[in-house]
C-alpha cells in the first residue's frame, strides 16, 4: 500500500485571503478533492466579521473554486470589486465516475432514486 499522507488529494486547505492576494502567481482555485466520510466537508470563518459557514454534504468529493473577478455587477459597497472576492463549494460525485471503475458507481438506474443533501449553515463567532 502506498502513503497518501502528504498527496495533493490528501490535505486540509488553510489560507488567508492577504496569502492568496499577494501571490503573483496564483490564479485561483477550480480543483476538486475528495472528502472523508462523514458530512462536514469544509468550514470558512472571516476573521473580519466572525461569520463562519460549514458545508455539509453526502457527496464523496468536492469542486473548490474562486473567480478572480466578478463581471460588473451593483454590490452593496462596491462587495465583489477585489480579487478572488468569492469562493464557491461544490459537493458532488467524482468527476469522470462512470469511466473509472475505482470511482464510486454515478450511474443511476431506471427505477433507482438519487439522494443528494447539501446543507450550508451560517454562524457569528
Amino acid at each position: 500500500m502506498v502513503s497518501v499522507r502528504f498527496c495533493f488529494i490528501n490535505f486540509i486547505l488553510v489560507f488567508t485571503k492577504q496569502s492568496i492576494q499577494n501571490k503573483t502567481d496564483f490564479i485561483g482555485f477550480d480543483d476538486t478533492f475528495v472528502m472523508r466520510h462523514g458530512q462536514l466537508k469544509a468550514k470558512l470563518i472571516s476573521s473580519k466579521t466572525g461569520i463562519e459557514m460549514k458545508v455539509y454534504a453526502n457527496e464523496p468529493a468536492m469542486v473548490i473554486y474562486t473567480p478572480k473577478q466578478f463581471p460588473e455587477l451593483n454590490f452593496k459597497d462596491q462587495l465583489g470589486k477585489e480579487v478572488f472576492s468569492a469562493i464557491c463549494f461544490e459537493p458532488h460525485n467524482f468527476p469522470d465516475a462512470p469511466n473509472n471503475s475505482l470511482f464510486p458507481n454515478s450511474i443511476l438506474q431506471p427505477n433507482e432514486m438519487y439522494s443528494n443533501q447539501i446543507v450550508f449553515e451560517f454562524s457569528i463567532k
